[in-house]
């Protein structure tokens, strides 16, 4: 259809026209999908390729199935959907395009296919070969238009397929979407898994969480290894920590050393043998503990023949609920005790001295713990200081006579640096 506008000029007795023509817009259609398992997921794209100024697409298909004005550009499609269908030759939608001159019409049918997408698992056959792997999984589509599209994957190696049977398989999980290209349906898969000769599945043993005093290493244990595969610890299921042991036909441990790992990262065991490989079970997640301290530590001096001192101290964090004091050689050598695990007082901590220690200063390292969690204070110094007793050593006692207000009290000398005296 074209139109057509005249125009009528009359001038000095004479009549004149005027003509002008317009271009229809223009459009095509494509990607139709047809609704499917009783659903109105019908769908297709009208393709503007000519218009004059605003364009805009209305579609009508009866009842409640209409639409537009639906903003168009030349060049990108418009895609129309929730569209029912019908049995062949299908629905019929109307497809007006319209821009500011003009506008053209056009249709569509839309096929509705009732049956469900639907696969038969017809054979599974585990890969038997860690040289050159033959598993297989072999299907049966059936439902919606009859036309399919496949997308096997199996994630952790990277495998993708887009046949319909797949085979040479590694152990795995494969998971297939089956497609219809003539309609908006998709099937999932549950995945289906090809097993490998080994390695053989171990558990990991160490509970989880752990808790990780910081700054210290932990251990990961399996209860079992198989001889020739190798045991590599993961990181965060995807990280190769390069922690690596070989199999030994017993129960292996893995040392995941300090600093290697942050609060809250998992970990797992994964075994290679050749070119099968599997993920033993169980995960752990690592929990790390900030240690324990004591803060304001100090050791009250006591003089020779004392048998006990004060240790004070003002604040801890952690919680600790027990200490523990490790003398030196030199100490335990004049009778120092060692104190384990003691439970831990409010301030002052009372530290038994041997009656008969030496004056001087005898060193230890003093560290709390909370017993709960089990992490242990870094050691910090202390020293129990035993003074000499101060002697004196008095002269010949004055004489005075009778009525003198003073007398003068010689000594010939003193020990331990006296700078007090009382009589």
């Amino acid at each position: 259809m074209v139109t057509k506008i005249f125009r009528s000029l009359f001038l000095v007795g004479a009549l004149f026209f005027s003509y002008k023509s317009y271009a229809q817009p223009a459009f095509s259609v494509q990607n139709v999908k047809g609704a499917c398992e009783g659903f109105n997921n019908g769908s297709f794209e009208v393709l503007v390729t000519a218009g004059t100024g605003t364009i805009e697409v209305f579609y009508f298909g009866g009842g409640p199935f209409f639409g537009g004005p639906i903003a168009a550009t030349i060049g990108t499609p418009v895609l129309i959907t929730g569209l029912a269908g019908a049995a062949f030759p299908g629905r019929s939608y109307t497809i007006i395009v319209q821009d500011d001159i003009s506008s053209t019409n056009g249709s569509v049918s839309i096929l509705t296919y009732p049956a469900l997408l639907s696969v038969t698992v017809d054979n599974v056959v585990d890969n038997a070969d860690c040289l050159l792997s033959n598993g297989s999984i072999d299907i049966t589509p059936s439902g919606g238009s009859g036309a399919y599209t496949y997308l096997w994957e199996e994630a952790s190696l990277g495998f993708t397929a887009n046949t319909q049977d797949i085979s040479g398989l590694l152990g795995g999980n494969y998971q297939l979407t089956l497609g219809d290209p003539s309609t908006n349906c998709v099937l999932v898969l549950p995945p289906i898994n090809v097993a490998n000769p080994s390695p053989l599945l171990f558990n990991v043993i160490t509970p989880t969480p752990v808790i990780v005093c910081a700054g210290t290493d932990w251990v990961l244990g399996l209860d079992g290894s198989e001889v020739g595969a190798t045991y590599e610890v993961f990181r965060n299921n995807v990280i190769a920590t390069g922690i690596t042991l070989l199999g030994t036909g017993a129960p292996i441990n893995f040392t995941i050393p300090a600093g290697s790992f942050a609060n809250g990262d998992n970990f797992k065991v994964r075994a290679t043998n050749g070119i099968c490989s599997g993920d033993m079970t169980g995960v752990v997640v690592a929990n790390i503990v900030p240690l324990p301290t004591i803060l304001g530590v100090a050791v009250l001096p006591v003089c020779e023949g004392t048998t006990n001192t004060n240790l004070t101290y003002t604040s801890t964090t952690g919680s600790p609920n027990q200490y523990s004091i490790d003398f030196d050689a030199a100490a335990e050598a004049q009778g120092f005790v060692d104190i384990v695990n003691a439970a831990l007082p409010v301030s002052p901590v009372g530290i038994s001295v041997p009656g008969g220690a030496a004056a001087g200063s005898y060193n230890g390292n003093l560290t709390v713990v909370n017993s709960g969690i089990g992490c242990v204070s870094l050691p910090q110094a202390i020293s129990v200081t035993v003074n000499l007793i101060p002697t004196i050593s008095l002269g010949v006692n004055p004489a005075v006579c009778i009525g003198s207000a003073t007398a003068d009290l010689g000594y010939v000398g003193t020990t331990g640096s006296p700078d007090q005296y009382s009589i």
